[in-house]
């Protein structure tokens, strides 16, 4: 197992085709030859560190809404981090203006199916995802969940 902790100002490289390789400012701790308490502690580290950046862009995406609330991605970036930390309801307010806007984004539309199949909702997962195969009909992973939405009882395959 290899633990790799980005430090400020770290740069990526692409080397060996889609393999990508830190440059610089990256300290790498393999498995072999570290105690497990140096290895857990790197692991609660790398946890808090997670948190403050999601605790950071969450607020740089809510700032950015607050100038333009047009913008699909902070909206679609701003959701996953709110459902992420396990505030599903303002994950699907941001998730439905977006998709409103951009019938077009799949990803957008499937978040919100599972969103709903979360919370058992499976009739307005349904509607959505007849949404998205209107945009996108050869779709796999939305067929699965039409599929699996349409059963007796309905469940979510995904």
């Amino acid at each position: 197992m290899c633990v790799i902790w980005p430090w400020p100002g770290n740069r990526w490289q692409r080397r060996n085709g889609s393999r990508r390789t830190p440059r610089r400012g990256v300290v790498a701790l393999r498995g072999r030859g570290v105690p497990q308490r140096s290895r857990s502690a790197l692991r609660a580290r790398l946890r808090r560190a997670e948190t403050r950046l999601d605790s950071s862009a969450r607020e740089l995406y809510r700032r950015a809404l607050a100038v333009s609330p047009d913008l699909i991605d902070a909206a679609t970036d701003l959701g996953v981090i709110e459902a992420q930390t396990g505030h599903l309801r303002e994950a699907v307010d941001l998730w439905q203006g977006a998709f409103q806007r951009a019938p077009g984004r799949s990803s957008l539309g499937l978040n919100l199916v599972a969103a709903f199949c979360e919370s058992r909702q499976f009739d307005q997962a349904r509607a959505i995802t007849l949404r998205v195969l209107e945009f996108n009909p050869d779709m796999a992973t939305a067929k699965r969940a039409l599929q699996s939405l349409n059963r007796t009882p309905p469940g979510c395959s995904e």
